[in-house]
């Protein structure tokens, strides 16, 4: 079962996505793409603050492909025991929009393995409605 996004998310998608210049960190940098959309869809659950782990505890992040990440992302994840659910972000996001989030966060926990095909994997994950074993 998927869980859609509540439309104050979906809100901030939106405007995310139509907006021209980006944001810039406290440094006066621009924040990378993926970044910025982990902060308006991610970051209200996945949060790195205190006593909350970021992504469960089996993250997805670790793999060798992006395929675990991709399947949250795209069509959310039910309720499992004592970790929470994930509304599916394929409706609201697009393959690019997936593929810069996927590659920021694996940037921040693999920064010496990044993911090679990310979009590819995407586009069909998207495409038979599933992921590939």
């Amino acid at each position: 079962m998927a869980f859609l996004p509540n439309p104050r998310m979906t809100f901030a998608l939106v405007a995310l996505a139509a907006g021209s210049a980006l944001p810039v960190g406290a440094q006066g940098l621009p924040r990378d793409p993926g970044q910025q959309i982990f902060e308006a869809a991610c970051a209200s659950c996945h949060y790195r603050g205190a006593g909350k782990a970021a992504f469960g505890t089996r993250s997805p992040l670790a793999d060798g492909n992006p395929d675990g990440l991709a399947q949250y992302i795209l069509f959310g994840k039910a309720t499992e025991g004592d970790e929470g659910g994930m509304p599916a972000f394929g409706p609201v996001l697009t393959d690019a929009d997936i593929v810069r989030l996927a590659n920021w966060l694996r940037s921040t926990a693999r920064p010496d393995a990044p993911w090679s095909e990310v979009e590819s994997r995407v586009a069909k994950m998207r495409a038979t409605g599933t992921r590939e074993d």
